[in-house]
C-alpha cells in the first residue's frame, strides 16, 4: 500500500509539473490524480497503523462498535 501511495502521489506530481489536462475537457489531470493519491496516503496510512496494532497484540476491532445481534 505504501508502495502504491507513493507511486500514486510520484505520478500526480508529475502531471502538475507538465501542465497535463484531458483531452476532452481540458481539465489538469494532476486534480483527479491529487484525490486518488491523497485516498490512497490515508489506505496506507490505516494499513501500516492496523499491521503495527497487531504486532503489538492489541484489539483490532473496538467491541463499542459492533452491531447488535437481532435477538437482542
Amino acid at each position: 500500500m505504501v508502495f502504491l501511495a507513493w507511486n500514486l502521489t510520484a505520478f500526480a506530481i508529475q502531471s502538475y509539473v507538465s501542465g497535463q489536462v484531458s483531452g476532452d475537457s481540458s481539465t489538469p489531470l494532476w486534480i483527479p490524480q491529487a484525490a486518488l493519491a491523497l485516498a490512497t496516503c490515508v489506505f496506507a496510512l490505516q494499513t501500516v497503523a492496523r499491521v503495527l496494532a497487531c504486532l503489538a497484540g492489541l484489539p483490532l476491532d473496538n467491541e463499542a462498535f459492533k452491531v447488535a445481534s437481532p435477538a437482542e
